[in-house]
């Protein structure tokens, strides 16, 4: 698990340190809490921690990747905050939206054509 490209997993060999309980808490920023929440919402319940937001609802997105989430931050947080949640998928045809840009090729179909277009409009004029 430890690696020396990823310093922040170098104590998970060492002892359990009651003073780190609950670090994540002090050391996640505030304004990123309910998106956080939005995303981590299952692992969260299942392991017993609060959940400072509720999903009142849940859209899945078509390749919702690290630069997308970073790009639309603002966009996510408010919708997090209204409780609507967004889970990245990997199967455009069950995908509430398509928001990144997918290897075009792969879209023969022009209903999916359709869908990709009609997504990335309405990921440009709300999210």
């Amino acid at each position: 698990v430890s690696s020396a490209n990823e310093s922040w997993k170098g104590q998970v060999s060492n002892r359990l340190n009651a003073s780190r309980k609950f670090a994540w808490k002090r050391n996640f920023p505030t304004e990123l809490r309910p998106i956080g929440d939005m995303v981590c919402h299952e692992l969260l319940e299942r392991h017993g921690y609060e959940i400072g937001v509720e999903a009142r609802k849940t859209r899945s997105a078509f390749r919702m990747s690290r630069e997308f989430v970073e790009r639309h931050q603002v966009a996510l947080l408010r919708d997090a905050g209204e409780g609507l949640r967004w889970l990245p998928t990997d199967n455009p045809h069950t995908a509430d939206r398509i928001v990144d840009q997918p290897l075009y090729r792969r879209f023969r179909n022009p209903k999916m054509w359709a869908r990709l277009a009609l997504g990335r409009l309405a990921t440009r004029l709300s999210l």
